[in-house]
């Protein structure tokens, strides 16, 4: 008996911030088979909803994910890439990079005060949502079981 077999897969690894409303997060090549499709919820974001999806349909993978606590949301909704597809992660309630800049209050100039602290640099943290897709590119074999 012959059989025709997929043999190569792929795995699509990109970490994410939640500072957007719209992130084209992975560009599936013309001809990719998806298998499944994982959002991982590294650090939660309260009041924070994610949906992934392909071109037209922002839905298709993955639909209202809550990001309020750390979770693995998967599928198993089959995608074939008829043309070179962007997956896209349409993101509400999310956090914008600019935050509000706060300046202190003008009073009175105290000689004696101590010199304002500089801000702490930044601690790098992980992204906070880590998207992995798995996929075939069409490479097919022919084995005799």
């Amino acid at each position: 008996m012959l059989q025709k077999v997929k043999n190569i897969s792929y795995l699509c690894k990109v970490a994410f911030n939640l500072d957007e409303e719209k992130k084209q997060l992975a560009i599936l090549p013309a001809g990719a088979e998806v298998i499944s499709t994982s959002l991982q919820i590294v650090e939660p974001l309260a009041g924070c909803t994610i949906d992934l999806g392909v071109g037209q349909d922002l839905e298709y993978f993955l639909n209202n994910v809550d990001c309020a606590a750390k979770d693995v949301a998967d599928t198993s909704m089959p995608f074939c890439a008829l043309k070179n597809e962007v997956v896209v992660a349409t993101i509400t309630g999310f956090k914008s990079k600019k935050e509000a800049e706060t300046k202190p209050a003008a009073g009175p100039a105290d000689p004696k005060a101590p010199a304002p602290l500089k801000p702490a640099a930044k601690e790098e943290k992980d992204p906070p949502c880590i998207l992995r897709l798995h996929y075939f590119l069409p490479s097919e074999i022919t084995i005799e079981v």
